[in-house]
């Protein structure tokens, strides 16, 4: 099994050599029963009581009760959930990142939606049965004193008992109304500055070339460079992944390093009016964490290892 190197991102907003599940950028640290996975912080907590959350460590050794993500993994189509970090797989943490910024980006195109007597508030995960019915998250206003307005009863489908008195249910958040904001764009350049980002891939370089600076600089560059040929060949190399930290949608090359059949990280690059800028340089893991909030990535560059 492939191992996720450590990375260091800018301040592109990407977590710092963070493993996939950690605090997302901008959420809040205090911790609540129900908010006691780091991963589930910021609006989704706040907004709403989550009752039991399953440790990590218990879901990874076959111990403990199940909760609503255990749930809303079976209810859903099977995904990889937890491939690129061994470290945490089967521990859920990307469905949790995924649930959680999915909401927040809800919150933010008023995709949160009261049923007309106040009785329940529903949203759109955007994932999907095998029967390719959308799964919503339900929430019903919260009796106990001292906690959310809110708590989670449940995922359900359109046609259950709890979604009845909705006449329309809500779609899904939406990222950007430009469709050219998903699709890499050959005709614009990439600008690339190989000394911002040494420190940052240094590691995955063997030791004699690390002890050459330029070497080093002109051999990432060449790695850099590599990635744009592939994309502008195909351009569906170029990944669309969502930053909560600049609520902005970026796109993510592979960087081949040491092997030029396996990546070891992603390039972020972002859109301007005359070019894409280079941001950060990040691990698959959270390369893949961003893109999936988009949509379930198809590249075979970033497909979990099995």
């Amino acid at each position: 099994m492939r191992t996720t190197p450590s990375i260091t991102a800018t301040d592109s907003g990407y977590p710092h050599s963070l493993p996939v599940g950690s605090t997302p950028p901008g959420a809040e640290s205090s911790a609540f029963e129900g908010r006691g996975n780091s991963s589930l912080r910021g609006q989704l907590s706040a907004f709403a009581w989550l009752g039991h959350i399953r440790p990590a460590e218990e879901r990874q050794a076959g111990t403990g009760s199940a909760d609503s993500f255990d749930e809303l993994a079976r209810m859903a189509v099977d995904e990889p959930w937890d491939r690129f970090s061994p470290a945490e797989r089967d521990s859920l943490a990307v469905l949790k990142h995924y649930v959680t910024w999915t909401f927040e980006q809800s919150l933010v195109t008023s995709s949160v939606v009261p049923s007309p007597d106040s009785q329940t508030c529903v949203f759109n995960t955007r994932l999907v049965t095998p029967q390719h019915e959308f799964i919503y998250g339900v929430f019903q206003p919260n009796r106990q004193a001292g906690r959310q307005d809110w708590y989670l009863a449940g995922w359900r489908v359109a046609g259950t008992r709890q979604l009845e008195t909705y006449t329309e249910l809500p779609e899904g958040a939406s990222y950007s109304q430009d469709p050219h904001a998903y699709v890499f764009d050959w005709d614009l350049p990439v600008t690339f500055v190989a000394r911002q980002f040494t420190s940052m891939v240094s590691s995955l370089f063997p030791a004699a070339l690390r002890e050459i600076p330029l070497g080093l600089e002109l051999a990432l560059e060449g790695a850099v460079n590599r990635a744009i040929d592939i994309a502008k060949r195909n351009p569906g190399t170029a990944v669309p992944a969502w930053q909560p930290g600049k609520a902005e949608l970026q796109l993510l090359l592979p960087l081949y390093l040491a092997n030029p059949a396996t990546p070891d990280a992603a390039l972020v690059i972002s859109r301007g009016d005359m070019a894409y800028r280079s941001t950060a340089i990040v691990s698959l893991a959270d390369a893949y964490k961003a893109a999936r909030l988009v949509t379930r990535p198809t590249a075979h560059w970033l497909n979990p290892p099995m």
